[in-house]
């Protein structure tokens, strides 16, 4: 079957993105009992399928280690397009439609992260402190135009994005 060219990068991308347990378990459900129609399409050995076949007894099992045995046999080879261009292949666009969306989702999330991630980097930059180590006050922290007095022997604790604290203790001055 031959398949329409993209015009979209992210699309393209995506369908070249290795195929995941996330992917595996989203879809393993919906793909039910054609499981082994697309073990066939993806090119899985007669023996291969007939131990699934034996090894477990719910559709979505034996749909979910076809899937898992595929990923093992290719390696990352065995990428999201493949797996796509197979179910639609076998007549389960909705589930390929399905698969590409989880793989979208994926690199939103991954996207959402990053720039998580650069602003606690960010953050931990508004530390404030002088070239002798100390914060321009005794016991003083500056975060931002925040200003913490504490003593010269206390801690301050800030909690930023994602979970991640600092901790500035205070400095003694003699």
């Amino acid at each position: 079957m031959e398949r329409n060219p993209s015009h979209n990068g992210d699309e393209d991308a995506g369908r070249r993105a290795v195929v995941t347990a996330t992917h595996v378990l989203e879809i393993c459900q919906d793909v039910g009992s054609c499981w082994h129609d697309l073990g066939i399409t993806l090119k899985l050995s007669p023996a291969a399928l007939h131990n699934v076949d034996n090894d477990y007894r719910l559709c979505r099992e034996k749909a979910r280690e076809m899937l898992y045995t595929w990923m093992e046999m290719k390696g990352n080879a065995a990428t999201v397009g493949i797996l796509a261009d197979a179910l639609e292949d076998i007549r389960k666009k909705s589930i390929a439609q399905k698969l590409l969306g989880v793989q979208q989702t994926s690199r939103d999330q991954i996207q959402r992260d990053e720039q998580q991630n650069s602003r606690s980097r960010t953050d931990e930059n508004r530390f404030q402190r002088n070239d002798d180590g100390s914060h321009g006050n005794a016991g003083g922290v500056h975060y931002g135009n925040i200003t913490f007095n504490a003593g010269p022997d206390s801690n301050v604790t800030f909690f930023g994005g994602n979970n991640q604290r600092s901790t500035v203790r205070g400095t003694k001055k003699e």
